[in-house]
């Protein structure tokens, strides 16, 4: 269960929400293991449901539960405290909790009757006092969530307020693939109407996502550009309402076509799809970002049968690629076909090119010796099937974890090292 759950939460891209969880030792130690295990925040109650709004008492004996699970430097940017605002509470009021709460945590989320919700957003100037500056590091996020039902209005008034809003969304998918020919003999049944399913209270959110979208183009349509999964822009196209729709409901790039004025779905002809893994607005929701898998032969955005509009990129993911093509084919005489088929000469290579980088003193001889070890061990995750963004998921989610090891050297892996390199070199 641990494993499963660790790899949902790596493919949130470090942005899932948990909770809440109850005020007490438990809660906390329950919201500590997620947060170690990959969430990204963790929901706390500030106090047990209430019929009134947190005391300063209530806000300084939570403050020292944190301090007492977390003896270090508290993730204080991960943890969102919880707070029930009940009718009649006033702005004054809302102010005077958010000035306490801020030192502690990096986000609260209020749960809000349906009168006191019109408050927050007529007054999210005057929150902001309490909040801090966007540009500042204890800049206090907000999020709201509304016993009553949402209309569209609302969490665009909320996202202009620079206020997150939290609801429950259905998908409503207009580009379902085709379904497979009905038979001859199930086709008189079939067509018999069928009464609508009941109407969902759930807002569409596709439709949420467009809501808090904004444009100046007289044609209506956001600028989009497309990055791979190492942030690498591979191109800068179109999308509108309907374009966004379609990818989300197929998960590939699909984008909208000023020539065509239609939809463009990526590689329908060319072969070069995409796999689509997150859409993102800027932080002036006028432009999207779509974060994607190239696929084709080569893997090419541009029409120039480049992988970007801008040419080649270079760096570690070209040598992904190029390493990519070598293991499928590569020519007579490849170095790196030679270390593909040889693993103890691979395994020799990194130990010397490690041992040169740790002897390596002026710089330029570091970012040599680095360049090689960089090789190397991408020649070992290609045999591997493994790829640049799977190291980095690696490296993002050990960076949320809360409980560090030690991090000694281990004596019988140099050891290892050593005996290795000294029969590396009485064959070499």
């Amino acid at each position: 269960r641990s494993r499963r759950l660790e790899a949902f939460l790596v493919r949130c891209g470090g942005s899932c929400r948990v909770g809440p969880f109850p005020a007490g030792e438990a809660g906390l130690a329950a919201a500590s293991e997620w947060m170690h295990a990959g969430a990204f925040r963790a929901v706390l109650d500030l106090v047990p449901t209430s019929d009134t709004l947190p005391t300063a008492g209530d806000v300084d004996a939570f403050g020292e539960r944190l301090l007492a699970l977390w003896k270090q430097e508290q993730p204080r940017h991960r943890l969102v405290a919880r707070v029930i605002v009940p009718l009649g509470t006033s702005v004054a009021a809302l102010n005077e909790l958010l000035a306490r709460v801020r030192p502690l945590v990096g986000a609260v989320h209020l749960v809000l009757p349906g009168p006191v919700f019109e408050t927050v957003v007529a007054t999210a100037k005057e929150f902001k006092t309490s909040r801090g500056s966007d540009s500042e590091r204890d800049h206090l996020l907000l999020s709201v969530e509304k016993q009553e039902p949402w209309d569209l209005e609302e969490v665009r008034a909320l996202h202009q307020a620079q206020i997150h809003s939290v609801l429950a969304t259905s998908l409503r998918d207009e580009h379902a693939t085709e379904a497979p020919p009905t038979p001859p003999a199930a086709a008189a049944a079939a067509a018999a109407p069928e009464a609508p399913p009941p109407p969902s209270a759930n807002l569409d959110l596709v439709d949420c996502f467009v809501a808090c979208l904004r444009t100046d183009r007289s044609d209506g349509l956001y600028t989009t550009v497309v990055a791979d999964q190492c942030g690498v822009a591979l191109g800068l196209v179109y999308s509108n309402p309907e374009s966004i729709r379609a990818a989300v409901c197929c998960s590939r790039g699909v984008y909208w076509s000023r020539s065509r004025g239609g939809l463009w779905r990526k590689g329908d002809t060319s072969g070069a799809w995409q796999d689509l893994f997150l859409i993102q607005a800027d932080c002036d929701s006028d432009a999207l970002r779509f974060t994607v898998h190239q696929h084709g032969s080569p893997p090419a955005f541009c029409h120039r049968n480049c992988r970007t509009c801008w040419g080649p990129h270079g760096g570690l993911t070209e040598l992904e690629q190029t390493l990519a093509e070598r293991r499928a084919s590569a020519p007579a005489g490849s170095y790196t076909k030679r270390l593909f088929e040889d693993p103890e000469l691979l395994r020799n290579k990194l130990l010397e090119e490690a041992q040169e980088l740790i002897e390596a003193e002026e710089p330029d001889h570091v970012a040599a010796e680095a360049a090689d070890v960089m090789y190397f061990a991408l020649v070992r995750c290609a045999a591997a099937g493994v790829t640049i963004p799977q190291i980095e998921a690696h490296l993002n989610r050990r960076a949320l974890k809360l409980k560090r090891r030690p991090g000694n050297a281990k004596a019988y892996r140099i050891a290892a090292a050593e005996e290795a390199l000294q029969n590396s070199g009485q064959n070499s």
